[in-house]
């Protein structure tokens, strides 16, 4: 018998994002977004994938708007 492990079965999206100045390179702004769905005991397929991407994408490059 082994030993009991916690089965995870959740989405992770890592978006990192940055802003540079066209004319000379230098880095003006950088974020990192960290997007989870499921967690431990949750089992989905591959099927969820696309609208984790994009809710992920929506998360992170419309987050001003869900202030509104």
């Amino acid at each position: 018998m082994g030993i009991p492990v916690i089965v995870g079965g959740d989405t992770q999206v890592i978006i990192e994002v940055r802003v540079l100045d066209a004319s000379t390179s230098a880095s003006l702004a950088t974020t990192q977004t960290v997007w989870r769905n499921g967690g431990s005991f949750v089992f989905k397929g591959v099927q969820t994938l696309d609208q984790d991407m994009r809710s992920a994408l929506s998360a992170t490059l419309l987050f001003d708007q869900a202030d509104k």
